[in-house]
């Protein structure tokens, strides 16, 4: 039996779910139209279970109000929830910009080992790598500037699927305005996703921990990611998956698999260009929180 499941029986939650639900719940001045009152936005590296965090989220507390598929943090909503969840993944790389000025923006980081995250493909293009350790740095590098935040909370992907019942309890202990109304280990029983989100999440089913290192499976990937980044293993210890570089092991005599990549002055010009693009709108979503209804 999963952690947790025993405090929900059937369908119901005990109070033990939605203990302290209220503690730090603070009146919100009134927001302009397109801003929801609460907003809960989830982001992390591609393949790091974002949209299973997503789904879960929808799923498994009351009076969520959620776009059909992901949404961009500077997008406009609308009307004005009390409460919306969205996620959009790249996103961690620029919620620093709106985070203190926004009070009623809470971000949740996704982390997944970085291994798995670049030997992570869609069943439907098992031949496309769709992200990989360079990403998974961005992503972390901005993430551990944002520790301490009191409205940023991380979450281990290997943690939400070996014992998801603790991380949902952990995110109501953080995000104190979530009511409970299923455990995490039931979310797949809410109901269809959306095609992009079955996709992503290569099916709709219960949280399944089988693939936390899938990475092994893969090492052809992995050898050229580390060739790539030869920091990676010193990384990988930082960030808690390894205690030392013995794993490296498993790599002698494996032939490295590199995927197509866009050339590097390309890269660099498109996160250039992309942070301009970030400064400018998340000066007009300030701007626009600051009208008041």
């Amino acid at each position: 039996m999963q952690e947790g499941r025993e405090d929900c029986p059937g369908s119901a939650i005990s109070a033990g779910w939605a203990g302290g639900r209220n503690a730090g719940d603070e009146a919100q001045k009134a927001r302009p139209d397109g801003f929801a009152q609460r907003r809960v936005h989830i982001m992390g590296c591609q393949r790091s279970g974002t949209t299973l965090l997503m789904q879960m989220l929808y799923s498994c507390f009351a009076g969520v109000t959620h776009p059909p598929d992901e949404l961009p943090l500077f997008r406009r909503i609308p009307g004005r929830p009390e409460l919306f969840v969205s996620k959009f993944p790249r996103d961690i790389l620029r919620v620093s910009t709106v985070l203190d000025g926004d009070p009623g923006l809470w971000a949740i980081y996704v982390v997944r080992d970085p291994r798995s995250v670049a030997a992570s493909r869609h069943r439907t293009a098992p031949e496309v790598y769709i992200a990989d350790v360079e990403e998974w740095l961005e992503a972390e590098d901005a993430a551990r500037r944002l520790e301490g935040h009191p409205r940023f909370m991380r979450v281990r992907y290997e943690h939400l699927v070996r014992e998801p019942d603790a991380v949902q309890r952990e995110i109501v202990e953080r995000l104190p305005f979530l009511v409970p109304t299923r455990p995490f280990s039931r979310f797949h029983e809410a109901g269809p996703a959306s095609e992009r989100a079955e996709r992503n999440m290569n099916g709709l089913r219960a949280p399944d921990p089988s693939g936390i290192e899938a990475w092994r499976c893969n090492l052809p990937r992995v050898a050229a990611e580390v060739r790539l980044h030869p920091d990676l293993p010193r990384r990988l210890i930082q960030a808690g998956y390894e205690s030392d570089r013995t794993w490296l092991d498993l790599l002698d005599g494996v032939e490295a698999e590199y995927a197509r990549r866009p050339p590097r002055l390309r890269r660099a010009l498109a996160r250039f260009w992309s942070r301009l693009r970030a400064a400018r709108k998340a000066r007009r979503y300030l701007r626009e929180l600051r009208r008041r209804a």
